[in-house]
């Protein structure tokens, strides 16, 4: 069993009607509060993978203050999701909530089909 605080990244995580990863190309961990992820999703009865982004609170405040816009305005991407924390709670909270609601498909980019 995985601490809260431990993060597993580009490793596919299963469970239940689905499986995900957490992509992150960097050397430097993921700060849980301050950065955004990509979260790759396979659903079992279907072979494409969908992408979404994970963001933080933090990450957007800091996105805004440098941004060359002058932090006037930040419009957010079709498969952006605001999270307070990174954890693998939840996000398979937001995973599992979005295919209960049949909005996975709606919402996430297609990576493979």
């Amino acid at each position: 069993m995985m601490a809260e605080n431990q993060l597993q990244i580009n490793k596919w995580i299963p469970q239940t009607g689905f499986k995900y990863q957490v992509y992150w190309p960097y050397q430097d961990p993921v700060n849980l509060e301050k950065d955004e992820v990509s979260v790759e999703v396979q659903l079992d009865q279907d072979s494409k993978k969908y992408s979404l982004t994970f963001t933080t609170p933090r990450f957007l405040q800091h996105e805004l203050e440098c941004d060359e816009s002058e932090g006037a305005y930040s419009i957010p991407e079709k498969n952006e999701v605001r999270i307070k924390e990174i954890t693998h709670k939840n996000i398979e909270t937001v995973i599992s909530d979005l295919i209960i609601r049949e909005k996975l498909i709606k919402r996430a980019f297609v990576v493979e089909e």
